[in-house]
């Protein structure tokens, strides 16, 4: 499913690219242009191959040209630069530095292992003046990386570090005399060894670069010890010695399991905000975190950007049987005992559109829950009568959330028969929630599973 309308809005990106127009203006990339024709010769589409990683190589150095105007060279054992992505990640970064406090003009960033393009540093500072000091453990980047940055005269602006240790990160290789920096950011190696590269290089769920694209980048680009989430766990560790040195750590994440389980962990981390979203661009997407040890800076909330599943939006259907004890067969006496169930279970719950009324046809209910409520309460409540808990626990498990869940319930009468659908609007917790609080309706109302 294509992701570019759901790409940040910003980007230049969000329309398709002229190819027709980028190949009159730049021979080289014109040689990787052809067209395809899907329904007879006047549907002709100029396009590329991008399972050819030289013509995907092209096409990255085309786009920093004709919009940026860099000149970049990128060899052809390096990772290939996905502009629209890298741009997401650029974009985002302004968003949350416009979060913080005192961020003028001098901007100065990291950029941990930085690649032989030297892409990130390259745009941030020729697109918004900032600062960059970039870094990297492979000589042969080091060297075309500077070429780079001289090549485009921005050597005032961008400094090379080599990386001298493998085990080191951020800590032992950020240059003395620098009190503090506004902000990091780093695309991990995903994979874990040499192995997995070869096995997973056609997976369209794990590849760094967007599915169908050429598959390229060294060794050191591509493999690490434990893969992105020991990498970025490193940078976590780092960040709790580092503390305020960097304003605002960040790190694009290539699988969203590793996103998920990195937002916990720096949850408990000490860490005084933090914050998640989606890169989506093409056909697939990477997520951003970012974190922040400075209390004057709270990053934006919290929540799952999944605006373009549109699986999650598809309402969950119950036909309610004739059947129900203590209840009149009709929407008003429905979603009065179901307003009831919600109440008990501290939901906020608002009604939507005309008011019911006992003649109703249709009704329906704006929910949010702040806290899980819903979840093995059976199991929950014969637990605390066998072992009461602690004053601090009570405080801990009634901590509330403001974006974990908000829904809609929804009543009407279809065929003479009362249709009841649960429908996800936003919140970290997804489907799955609205599957358990389906199934604790139906166990209150005594409806049976079929």
């Amino acid at each position: 499913m294509a992701m570019t309308k759901y790409m940040h809005p910003r980007n230049k990106y969000k329309n398709k690219l002229d190819f027709a127009s980028l190949a009159a203006s730049y021979p080289a990339f014109a040689e990787y242009v052809h067209t395809v024709f899907k329904m007879g010769p006047s549907s002709g589409k100029p396009t590329i191959d991008f399972s050819d990683k030289n013509a995907v190589r092209e096409l990255s150095r085309t786009l920093l040209a004709c919009d940026f105007g860099l000149k970049v060279t990128i060899p052809s054992d390096s990772l290939v630069p996905t502009i629209p992505l890298r741009l997401n990640y650029l974009l985002w970064l302004e968003d949350l530095l416009n979060w913080t406090e005192n961020c003028g003009e001098n901007v100065h960033g990291i950029d941990i292992g930085t690649g032989a393009s030297c892409v990130y540093p390259l745009l941030a500072a020729r697109k918004n003046g900032w600062r960059m000091t970039a870094t990297d453990i492979r000589e042969e980047s080091v060297k075309v990386a500077e070429e780079n940055v001289k090549g485009n005269n921005l050597e005032d602006l961008i400094s090379i570090v080599k990386v001298e240790d493998e085990q080191k990160i951020l800590v032992g290789v950020l240059p003395e005399g620098k009190t503090t920096y506004d902000f990091c950011m780093c695309n991990p190696p995903f994979f874990r060894s040499d192995s997995e590269t070869n096995s997973m290089s056609k997976s369209r769920t794990i590849l760094r670069d967007p599915p169908k694209n050429g598959f390229s980048g060294a060794k050191a680009e591509l493999v690490a010890p434990g893969g992105e989430l020991e990498f970025v766990r490193r940078i976590i560790a780092d960040s709790k010695l580092l503390l305020t040195k960097i304003r605002i750590y960040t790190s694009m994440v290539g699988h969203k399991n590793n996103a998920n389980e990195l937002v916990k962990e720096l949850q408990s981390s000490g860490a005084k905000s933090l914050t998640k979203t989606e890169f989506c661009q093409g056909n697939t997407t990477r997520w951003g975190i970012a974190w922040t040890f400075c209390p004057e800076i709270r990053l934006p909330p919290l929540q799952q950007q999944v605006v373009h599943n549109k699986k999650l939006f598809q309402p969950m259907e119950l036909t309610i049987p004739e059947e129900i004890e203590s209840i009149e067969y009709n929407v008003y006496c429905l979603m009065n005992r179901i307003r009831e169930i919600f109440v008990s279970l501290q939901f906020e719950v608002s009604e939507k559109g005309k008011a019911m009324s006992p003649g109703s046809k249709k009704a329906c209910f704006e929910v949010r829950a702040v806290r899980n409520t819903w979840s093995n309460r059976r199991r929950k409540r014969r637990q605390e009568q066998s072992e009461p808990k602690t004053k601090k626990q009570r405080v801990e498990e009634e901590e509330e959330d403001p974006n974990l869940l908000s829904f809609k319930a929804a009543a009407c009468v279809v065929e003479k028969k009362i249709v009841f659908k649960l429908t996800w609007t936003q919140g970290s917790l997804g489907r799955d929630a609205l599957h358990q609080i389906m199934q604790y309706l139906m166990n209150e109302l005594r409806i049976k599973n079929k």
